[in-house]
């Protein structure tokens, strides 16, 4: 599985992913919101906007503590991405992986993105993840 080595502990990695209102950490999104007060998991909605933009719908599709969280989000121009984070141990440090597909849009651009620019896009998103938690052990 493809990903990055984290040094730091299991469960500061996965509180950190597992929690949506933190990615504007690495997504570049301005704000990102819970919709309700529902404790997070499956069928959890988030709100999540680029600076000026409208936000992105998010939906929690799998909550499985501390190892995956895998979610749906339909962006405000239409196209629709499945992204996934699974975290394992590693001899003290944590293995993170993150990958994302386009699961609605142009057929003629599903290929591009999901085999080029989205793993590009994926590997950019784990090196910031693994800069933010590394920081701030």
């Amino acid at each position: 599985m493809a990903g990055i080595l984290i040094t730091a502990p299991h469960q500061q990695v996965w509180d950190k992913v597992s929690d949506l209102t933190a990615h504007t950490q690495w997504s570049g999104h301005e704000k990102t919101e819970m919709v309700g007060n529902d404790p997070v998991g499956v069928g959890s909605k988030f709100t999540s906007a680029l600076p000026g933009e409208e936000p992105d719908q998010i939906e929690i599709t799998r909550f499985m503590p501390p190892n995956r969280i895998t979610y749906h989000s339909v962006m405000r121009n239409g196209l629709e991405f499945d992204f996934e984070m699974k975290i394992q141990d590693r001899d003290g440090s944590t293995h993170l992986s993150r990958t994302g597909k386009m699961v609605k849009g142009p057929f003629y651009i599903k290929p591009l993105v999901n085999m080029v620019i989205g793993p590009m896009n994926e590997g950019k998103y784990i090196k910031l993840i693994k800069e933010t938690l590394e920081s701030e052990s």
